[in-house]
C-alpha cells in the first residue's frame, strides 16, 4: 500500500512547512514538514526539501508494511503512516498500539493514538489535535 493523496496533503498540513533547518521538541534537527536531517549548517532547496519528505513517507509506509502482519483498510494503513512519520519506526515497532493493530483490536489500536501526547511528560495541544485527527482517520476515514 502507499499513502493516500488525502493523507499526504493532511500530513504536509499536520506538519506544516519550515524552509529553514530548526530543532524539532525532541531536539532533533528537521527542515520542510518536520523532515530529519544530520546536516543543519547547509542550505536546503525547496526540491531537497521536498525529496527529503517523500524519502520520509517511504520509511514510514515501508515501515508500517513490514511490521503489521494483518490487512488493513487504506484509511487505517494512512493513519499508520502518519502515525510513524511522527514517532519513528522503534517507537512504532515497540508499541502497544502495533500489537492491537496485529491482533486485529482495532478498537484498542484506536484508543492508543491519544497515549502519544507528550514531551518532557507534558501534554503538547498541537500533538494533542494531531492524535485525534490521525485517529479520525484510522476508525472512520475521516481525514479532517
Amino acid at each position: 500500500m502507499r499513502l493516500s493523496e488525502k493523507a499526504r496533503r493532511m500530513l504536509k498540513e499536520l506538519e506544516g512547512y519550515v524552509a529553514e533547518p530548526y530543532q524539532d521538541v525532541a531536539g532533533r534537527w528537521v527542515i520542510g514538514y518536520g523532515t530529519r536531517i544530520t546536516d543543519p549548517d547547509r542550505d536546503y532547496s525547496r526540491e531537497e526539501i521536498e525529496a527529503l519528505f517523500e524519502e520520509a513517507v517511504q520509511r514510514a509506509e515501508k515501515a508500517v508494511e513490514r511490521l503489521v502482519k494483518v490487512p488493513l483498510k487504506q484509511h487505517q494503513f494512512d493513519a499508520l503512516v502518519l502515525f510513524v512519520y511522527n514517532i519513528g519506526e522503534d517507537a512504532f515497532a515497540q508499541s502497544s498500539m502495533l500489537r492491537f493493530v496485529n491482533q486485529e483490536d482495532f478498537r484498542k489500536a484506536a484508543r492508543e493514538f491519544l497515549r502519544w501526547v507528550y514531551a518532557d511528560q507534558k501534554v503538547l495541544a498541537g500533538l494533542l489535535e494531531r492524535r485525534y485527527r490521525e485517529r479520525l482517520v484510522f476508525e472512520y476515514g475521516m481525514y479532517v
